[in-house]
């Protein structure tokens, strides 16, 4: 084993086995901050990669040498479907700031069901996202390319009826109040301390945050979710309210604004960003005029909502 390059920050590592042809070619156009380490047929290939895979700092890991489908050639050891899970020790490090990425430079290691078996085993294996090629990789004369078209990733350890019944996100832990829990607690008594959540129908965040004014402490202290249920339409300015907020509309909710044309005319030459926003988020514009003269009718048309 050489250690051809050794940067400061370790977060991306390329192991190449020196039997290829021309590698100097590559590594004499190779990033600054890559370590780059050949492994020969006297190195343990798979001790090196156990080694690497368990560096907190590791964010990608790059193998380059000769393949196969389903495998890769390297110093000496044919690595794939059977070898990989009994020799690379899992799991490893979880301590990672950013997802793992191993990247196989190789012939054809991802072509076909011997090739997606095996980068699923060592996506599932590394905790990684693992993408191969399922062609030849080099030069394009050659038949290659450098596209890696065969991608894998972890996969969670659950059935998909578990998933789909599992009705949270895993965000970081926060109190959770709905709007009639925030004016009795907060505005009444201080509420929570800290970072907390108000989830409620778009309606009633709309109301709280126009009569908090929205200059209020509340926007650093709350974040804003929308709860499931049905939507009544929104004025503009509620609209904009939510948009002040930085308020998540999911593709669930069809949201519909709901306003006389005056107000809505005022929005749509608004230099304000927030109006602009509002009436692109809107799934659905209802004017709320009982009847249009011709001239607000020709405004309207010449608006085009």
């Amino acid at each position: 084993m050489t250690i051809i390059k050794k940067p400061k920050h370790l977060s991306q590592v390329l192991i190449y086995d020196p039997q290829v042809d021309q590698m100097s070619v590559l590594l004499e156009g190779i990033d600054q901050d890559v370590e780059v380490i050949a492994l020969d047929e006297q190195a343990n290939s798979v001790e090196k990669i156990n080694e690497i895979l368990m560096r907190p700092e590791l964010q990608r890991l790059d193998i380059l040498a000769h393949g196969e489908p389903g495998a890769v050639l390297l110093g000496g050891q044919r690595l794939d479907s059977l070898s990989w899970p009994s020799q690379i020790s899992a799991p490893h490090s979880s301590n990672r700031e950013t997802p793992l990425q191993i990247n196989f430079w190789s012939c054809r290691t991802g072509e076909g069901e011997t090739g997606m078996k095996f980068i699923n085993t060592v996506a599932q294996t590394s905790n990684a996202f693992v993408n191969a090629a399922s062609g030849f990789v080099g030069h394009r004369e050659l038949g290659g390319s450098w596209d890696l078209d065969a991608s894998a990733k972890p996969v969670a350890p659950f059935s998909v009826q578990a998933m789909e019944g599992f009705r949270q996100v895993l965000d970081e832990t926060t109190p959770l109040l709905s709007v009639a829990d925030f004016r009795a607690g907060y505005l009444q008594t201080g509420g929570p301390e800290g970072v907390f959540t108000i989830k409620d129908t778009p309606n009633n965040l709309a109301d709280l945050i126009q009569e908090t004014g929205g200059g209020f402490s509340i926007s650093q202290l709350a974040k804003f979710e929308l709860s499931s249920g049905t939507t009544a339409p929104l004025l503009i300015s509620d609209m904009a309210a939510l948009e002040s907020m930085n308020v998540h509309f999911p593709t669930a909710y069809k949201m519909e604004v709901a306003d006389s044309l005056e107000n809505l005319l005022q929005a749509k030459s608004s230099v304000d960003f927030l109006y602009v926003l509002a009436l692109g988020d809107a799934d659905k514009v209802i004017l709320t005029n009982d009847s249009l003269d011709v001239a607000e009718l020709n405004q309207l048309i010449t608006a085009n909502f």
